[in-house]
This record gives C-alpha cells, structure tokens and sequence, in this order.
C-alpha cells in the first residue's frame, strides 16, 4: 500500500479519538477535577426559585438572604455573596474612563475559598455594613 494513502480504518480511529478528546477534556475540567478550593466538597451554591416570574428558573440569593442566612443558618458553616457586574472608571485627566468587569463580595469570600491578597488587606465584617449601601473598600486584581 503507498504511504500517500490513508485507510477508511485509520480515518475513523482518527476522528474517534479526536471527537472523544474534544468531549473529554471540557467535561474533565468542569466536571471531573475537583475545585481549586479548600475543601471544596463542602461547597455549595444557593439558589431560590420565582415561580410565578419563570417556572424552573434558579436565581442566585438577594443580598438581603444572603444577611438573613448569615444570621439565622445552624446548618451552614460560612456563607459568601457575589454579585457580578460592570462599573465605570472615571477619567483622571491621564487617563481615559474605561469600563471594566467588577464584582461586589462579601467579607467571608476570600477566607472560604482560601484567597490571600498579595498586598494591603481583605475585606472585613464591618466594611459589609455601611449604612447607606455605598462601598468603601475595593479589592484590585493584579491584571488591572
């Protein structure tokens, strides 16, 4: 047989093991490996249901749950909030606004999931209780 030539066998082992692979390795990473947490089999995520706004929808908790389950929970160890979203830099007058992606925790985050800051400090129970809602603290990640 020449060498130019590629058998219906090997085409079929070929496209097998590369469509397995394709599967395999996304479903190995979410799914299989476990997360890079302490503990992370005692981890899990609470949802509550709006049935009367759209049946079999799962919303994450409000941050008034969050403080109710904080308070009230004899089953839960620790509890963390996150709430993603988007802000506006404003312009300095070196640099332009910009927006970036930015995420509103609770002070418990960081020591759940085992999170240490490279400098400065975290977040700590009382900055979780400004009255007027407005953040005072801001956690900055190395990239930005």
């Amino acid at each position: 047989m020449p060498y130019g030539r590629i058998t219906p066998a090997a085409l079929t082992l070929a496209l097998g093991l590369g469509a397995t692979t394709t599967i395999f390795t996304p479903i190995d990473r979410v799914a299989l490996r476990p997360l890079p947490y302490p503990q992370p089999d005692r981890l899990i995520r609470l949802t509550t249901a709006w049935p009367k706004v759209k049946a079999n929808e799962e919303y994450d908790i409000s941050k008034g749950q969050y403080f109710f389950f904080k308070r009230n929970s004899a089953v839960l160890h620790d509890i963390l909030m996150y709430d993603p979203g988007m802000m506006v830099v404003e312009a300095d007058g070196t640099h332009p606004a910009e927006r970036v992606a930015e995420v509103e925790v609770s002070a418990s985050t960081f020591q759940l999931l085992g999170i240490r800051p490279e400098k400065g400090r975290l977040l700590t129970h009382e900055d979780e209780l400004v009255p007027d809602g407005d953040s005072r603290v801001a956690l900055i990640t190395h990239d930005y």
